[in-house]
């Protein structure tokens, strides 16, 4: 099994951290202060890779987990997806593991129009929440309900290497999807060699899981 390369080397062996900071107005040169810390995770490694503000004035993280204890519950084995949905204080409103056997991991998320979220990642897995996986590691785009309940998923790419980095919803309810292929089959074409860019335009999907 080929590990999937995280975007940002975070090395963090026991638990993911989150930090909300914040700078004093007119005091640029001032070292800033922290409202308040979270450590999230369990036993085993855990890791933050996105995090982004929501709408109730919370936030929602994701990234990968190892852990089956502590805050961690539903993981399927290997390492999976993370994501959990934290109040305006840092408190743990929701959290869900995603993924199958083999290796997740989501490295952005995003708010979406309808209180859910859209996350991106990479899988080799081919069970668990997981259909449709090409071979080797492919990009993986998940979204979730309100609640971090998976609403539909997709998998991108071909039988090598596959990944997203980046996740955006569009005006027109879609999502465009950017990262990197190795592949020159499934769902890529024109591969320069190597590793090129890739973007992947999305259209909007219904709420049935795929």
């Amino acid at each position: 099994m080929r590990a999937l390369a995280t975007p940002s080397r975070i090395a963090l062996t026991a638990a993911a951290t989150v930090l909300l900071a914040i700078t004093l107005p007119g005091c640029s040169q001032t070292r800033p202060s922290y409202v308040w810390q979270r450590c999230l995770g369990g036993s085993d490694d855990d890791v933050a890779l996105s995090i982004q503000p929501t709408p109730d004035q919370g936030y929602v993280v994701a990234g990968g987990t190892r852990s089956k204890d502590g805050d961690v519950t539903g993981q399927h084995g290997n390492r999976d997806c993370w994501v959990v949905k934290l109040s305006a204080n840092g408190d743990i409103q929701w959290q869900r593991c995603l993924g199958g056997s083999d290796y997740d991991a989501a490295y952005s998320i995003q708010p979406t129009p309808d209180q859910g979220y859209v996350v991106a990642g990479g899988t080799c897995s081919r069970n668990g929440d997981v259909t449709g996986q090409h071979g080797g590691v492919d990009c993986w785009v998940v979204k979730l309900s309100a609640n971090g309940h998976i609403q539909w998923q997709r998998c991108l790419g071909g039988s090598d290497v596959d990944l997203a980095n980046s996740i955006q919803p569009t005006p027109d309810q879609g999502y465009v999807v950017a990262g990197y292929t190795r592949s020159r089959d499934g769902d890529v074409t024109g591969q320069h060699g190597d590793r090129d860019c890739w973007v992947v335009k999305l259209h909007r999907q219904d709420n049935s899981r795929r």
